[in-house]
């Protein structure tokens, strides 16, 4: 199981080998497991990724692919897609009688969205601009 926490504190996801997370350019991403070993980078923008032990930073959107090795787990694969942070901006809000809601919750709905976006949207490549006319209901917006 790794969890994988970022500098923002409404983000934080447990789960198996081969998941798929989101990550803002703004923050970085911290990925544990029992008996982490070390952190691959497989697959990503040209020199977007910056590691130092088990925290990752980004300086490109788009998907990312890491091989973690783990004492207990051995190797399992991990999928990060680095959204700009705009993209946050391209999600839309509730309705207006939903505006009770704490800004905190709002912005943990709004990851949501984004991670099924990461993990199921062929569109999109992590900037503001793939979300443009796109169709976000099906992501939960």
């Amino acid at each position: 199981m790794f969890e994988i926490t970022t500098t923002t504190p409404v983000t934080a996801a447990k789960g198996p080998p081969g998941m798929t997370v989101e990550c803002l350019l703004s923050e970085t991403l911290t990925v544990a497991a029992p008996g982490i070993a070390g952190i691959v980078l497989r697959d990503g923008p040209e020199n977007g990724a910056t590691m130092e032990g088990t925290a990752i930073t980004f300086t490109k959107p788009g998907r990312y692919w890491f091989v973690v090795a783990t004492a207990h787990l051995g190797l399992g694969d991990l999928h990060v897609m680095v959204c700009e942070d705009a993209c946050l901006a391209r999600i839309p809000g509730l309705s207006e009688d939903a505006q009770w809601i704490p800004a905190t919750d709002l912005d943990r709905r709004k990851r949501g969205i984004l991670r099924s976006l990461a993990a199921n949207a062929p569109f999109f490549d992590g900037t503001a601009a793939s979300l443009i006319s796109q169709p976000l209901a099906p992501y939960g917006a």
